[in-house]
């Protein structure tokens, strides 16, 4: 966890994207925060995640991003890329 936040200060992206199965399933802002907020954001975000698809279908991506503009496209990078296994019962 400490080495995706530290990741992501150090490409400064202002914004978080976790995808689940290719759907954003959470987006929030990082401007403004210290590297122990962005730590701290991005356990709460995983976490909650982790209530509300307790088994999720396909894979669980966590991208930085930066936002585009009509001249530039956005930017996105994959931090990291867990294939779960789903799991019922």
């Amino acid at each position: 966890m400490d080495a995706l936040a530290a990741r992501l200060v150090e490409l400064q992206a202002p914004r978080l994207r976790v995808d689940i199965g290719g759907l954003a399933r959470g987006y929030r802002s990082l401007e403004g925060l210290d590297p122990e907020g962005v730590t701290s954001l991005l356990r709460e975000m995983l976490e909650s995640l982790a209530v509300t698809y307790p088994y999720p279908e396909g894979p669980v991506q966590i991208i930085a991003l930066w936002p585009g503009t009509i001249s530039r496209p956005v930017r996105r990078e994959v931090l990291a890329e867990v294939q779960s296994e789903v799991q019922h019962g």
